[in-house]
């Protein structure tokens, strides 16, 4: 979420101090039983900790300007209280680098873990973002620790470093002490391109799955699995790279402020100011809630969801955020391009003008195609402008030029069920491709009663198979023919885990 509220500065101080050790700033792990150290505090010096250190976060961990933190693989990092969250503060390093075979872990210290049993994990750099004032701006979540550089400042920051998370897993974070001011599975805050995220699993995080506040970080091989708000959060200038993501939602779970696959704002008021969001996200793969279609010769609606999602993909507050070459199935509605607040127009018009794009992508299984009539809840064209698409959304913010522009039709009228798969009507120019059903594309998305039998690669004959096109993206992307997260390789196994939430 995005309230950067600086009127709590003086309460986040004050949960810092209560917080911090009291005697000294840097304490070797201290024994707190017969097996586990337990670590809170300042870590002010080179610290290393090993999977023989049974490690367990006693409250907030800092780990201070200078100083790096290195994490053994194979580790398993267990939260002993709501309270416990590790902070890289601007200026130190984390090197938590696991293997395939390895990983990291950090985790609920509890028996029966629930997702919000602890706070997470909060990297924070210097690189450039555009909510920096006369001050720098503070961290959410409570917390007292400053992020970021202005616009003004050298370029060089942006090539901040702050360490590595690689195969690395975080399970059951997030925590709100002030509402509107929350703790995610993962908050990157102002990293810079030097700092390296691949291969990060979220799990049930108890508000976003991963959020960047700013930075130029490229990250490759993400999983947010069973969030309850967003999972690919983008705000305040990030204008990194993503290569290679996939979300996975539970049908029954969703947060009420409004659960999305990708949500993005500029800043939480829409400006101008520099620098803007400009993230780009290439081969994702974003599984929503609606796993069936529903019985088309029937009144059947489709499955049940939670009333609070969606969208697949959420645009908005004067956001330029790109989505390229990936898949978006199974939501209530596909893309949102959401001017209504700010300048009439403004987010619409950075998709005009090819500032952002939403191009190459795979639209499938959105339930909102559904039309009633007489007889059944059947596709057809919807007199809501819903077209499995992109719903454009506030009064006055387009002219007919700029909807056809941006959208890929006005009207969507799907192909006779008579005749065969109901698929694709697109716009040549955006490369945009729409399905009426999830079928056919992936082996098996949709698995919440059974995760073990998740398989997200490409089925045999997939649509998916083919399409993508990097032209205007940045040489560092992996340039790939498929269009989503996966091929016919698993990039998941041995590493990740997809447990049964139980709907927590």
């Amino acid at each position: 979420m995005k309230k950067h509220l600086k009127s709590i500065a003086a309460c986040a101080m004050l949960v810092a101090v209560l917080v911090s050790c009291k005697k000294k700033d840097d304490p070797a792990p201290s024994t707190g039983g017969s097996t586990d150290k337990v670590v809170v505090g300042n870590i002010t010096s080179d610290q290393t900790w090993k999977v023989s250190d049974n490690i367990q976060l006693g409250g907030y961990v800092y780990v201070k300007s200078g100083a790096t933190l290195t994490i053994e693989a194979g580790s398993t990092i267990k939260s002993s209280t709501i309270q416990s969250a590790l902070i890289v503060e601007p200026g130190a390093k984390i090197m938590a680098v696991g293997t395939a075979s390895s990983p990291i872990v950090f985790t609920s210290g509890n028996s029966n873990p629930r997702r919000g049993d602890w706070a997470g994990i909060v990297l924070c750099g210097k690189a450039m973002t555009n909510n920096y004032g006369s001050t720098a701006p503070i961290i959410e979540g409570g917390l007292a620790t400053t992020y970021g550089s202005p616009s003004t400042e050298s370029a060089s920051v942006n090539a901040d470093n702050s360490g590595t998370l690689s195969y690395v897993r975080i399970e059951y974070a997030g925590y709100a002490p002030i509402p509107g001011s929350e703790l995610n599975g993962l908050s990157m805050y102002a990293l810079g391109s030097g700092t390296t995220i691949s291969h990060v699993q979220v799990t049930a995080a108890n508000d976003d799955s991963f959020e960047w506040f700013g930075g130029a970080v490229n990250c490759d091989h993400l999983i947010a699995y069973m969030g309850i708000d967003d999972d690919f959060d983008t705000d305040n200038g990030f204008s990194g790279h993503v290569q290679f993501g996939l979300g996975v939602r539970s049908r029954y779970v969703a947060d009420q402020s409004g659960s999305k696959g990708f949500e993005s704002d500029h800043d939480g008021s829409a400006n101008t100011n520099d620098p803007h969001t400009l993230c780009k996200f290439s081969n994702m793969t974003i599984v929503g809630p609606v796993n069936s279609m529903g019985n088309i010769s029937t009144s059947v609606a489709p499955n049940a969801v939670a009333a609070t999602y969606i969208a697949g993909m959420h645009t908005r507050r004067n956001s330029s955020i790109s989505v390229v070459n990936s898949i978006i199935m199974g939501w209530p509605t596909g893309i949102l391009i959401d001017s209504k607040t700010g300048s009439s127009g403004v987010t619409c018009a950075n998709y005009v003008d090819g500032t952002g794009m939403i191009k190459n992508n795979l639209i499938a299984g959105i339930s909102k195609n559904f039309k009633a009539n007489a007889t059944a809840l059947q596709p057809g064209t919807d007199i809501m402008v819903y077209d499995a698409v992109s719903v454009v959304n506030g009064s006055g913010d387009l002219t007919a030029v700029n909807a056809t522009t941006i959208k890929d039709s006005t009207t969507l009228t799907w192909p006779s069920y008579a005749t065969g798969p109901r698929t694709f009507v697109y716009n040549a120019a955006n490369g945009n491709r729409y399905q009426y059903e999830h079928s056919g594309i992936l082996v098996n998305p949709f698995s919440e009663a059974n995760p073990s039998a998740y398989d997200f690669r490409l089925a045999a004959s997939s649509p998916a198979a083919s399409g993508a096109d990097f032209t205007g993206l940045p040489s560092d992307f992996t340039t790939v023919s498929y269009i989503g997260a996966f091929s016919t390789t698993d990039w998941t196994a041995g590493w990740a885990n997809f447990p049964q939430t139980n709907n927590q």
